[in-house]
């Protein structure tokens, strides 16, 4: 089972700044212990639920309260496709568990990746390696994802899940190391 924070309100395009305002300030109030399966179908149509990877203390989404964290996601908006994602994955010996277009996608040009690691975090330091390290391997994914309290919204359609991919955080340092050598 997978510990991480989903919101209790379905979307079905990107929430407004009334309904993101709303979503920001409860959803620490969530955590769930889910499979891959599970959080696949939460994600996307007909659900459409918005989660964060994170797990919190006190009810509240901040930095300060971040507890543990299994799931780890990266957000693209160009640069890569999803067939390209893939390939890099395989190349680094990462294995993705869930993509999912995004809500303003349009023939699959916005999207989003989720990576389960083997073991919850429980090290804020360990989060922020891991998160990085993922980064560095995709530097086309967006910035902000380094936010250990980012939200994720929900999306339109699943277009991998791989119920069996799990990565080691060490063996992913190296992979980061052998990328950055390559490049």
């Amino acid at each position: 089972m997978i510990k991480c924070t989903f919101d209790i309100e379905k979307f079905k395009s990107k929430p407004d700044k009334e309904a993101a305002k709303r979503i920001s300030n409860r959803i620490a109030k969530y955590p769930v212990e889910l499979t891959i399966e599970e959080i696949a179908e939460r994600l996307v149509q007909p659900n459409g639920y918005t989660f964060t990877p994170g797990v919190f203390t006190e009810g509240k989404r901040r930095i300060n309260n971040w507890q543990s964290q299994t799931i780890f996601g990266l957000d693209f908006d160009e640069g890569l496709t999803i067939p390209q994602v893939l390939e890099r994955c395989e190349k680094y010996n990462i294995k993705p568990a869930i993509i999912y277009t995004t809500f303003s996608s349009v023939d699959d040009n916005k999207f989003r990746v989720l990576f389960v690691h083997e073991t919850e975090v429980t090290d804020f330091r360990v989060q922020k390696l891991i998160q990085l390290a993922l980064m560095r391997i995709f530097p086309e994914s967006d910035k902000a994802c380094k936010d250990s309290a980012r939200i994720f919204y929900g999306g339109q359609v699943l277009k991998h899940m791989d119920t069996k991919a799990f990565f080691n955080g060490a063996l992913l340092v190296q992979e980061m190391c052998r990328y950055i050598s390559d490049t």
